[in-house]
């Protein structure tokens, strides 16, 4: 992103040398992009609801979805990692896990039970998808 702060100052003019460009953010970014136009229900074929907000772990889990498939997603806003047991929707289930590492989202598929942990570190987030 681009840089400010206060007042005046808080509207930074574009970086245009690339070398001193943010491309982590760049291709994160682009990787999203590319998400919502492939996959209908990262768009506007789903629809929203809030599964859990945590006020004491300044967390929440949200999803979309549509008849074909659910994505979850875990919201960490603290600066702890988040340990949270398997959601109830997760168990027994094939999930997918999506990974933005790499320079290409994959989806890593997991079989989660009961015992299962997730964790997720300080503002981080994590993304499920289970096929209905």
């Amino acid at each position: 992103g681009m840089g400010g702060g206060q007042d005046p100052g808080w509207l930074a003019c574009m970086i245009w040398d690339e070398n001193k460009q943010d491309r982590d953010l760049f291709n994160y970014v682009q990787q999203l992009i590319k998400l919502r136009k492939s996959e209908p229900v990262f768009a506007n074929d789903g629809k929203f609801r809030f599964l859990h907000v945590d006020n004491e772990h300044n967390s929440i889990i949200y999803e979309k979805y549509n008849d074909e498939k659910r994505i979850i997603f875990i919201v960490n806003n603290s600066d702890n990692t988040l340990k949270m047991p398997v959601l109830d929707e997760f168990v027994d289930k094939s999930v997918g896990e999506y990974d933005f590492s790499g320079g290409a989202v994959r989806i890593n598929t997991h079989r989660l039970d009961t015992n299962s942990i997730i964790n997720i570190g300080p503002f981080g987030f994590k993304i499920f998808e289970i096929k209905v």
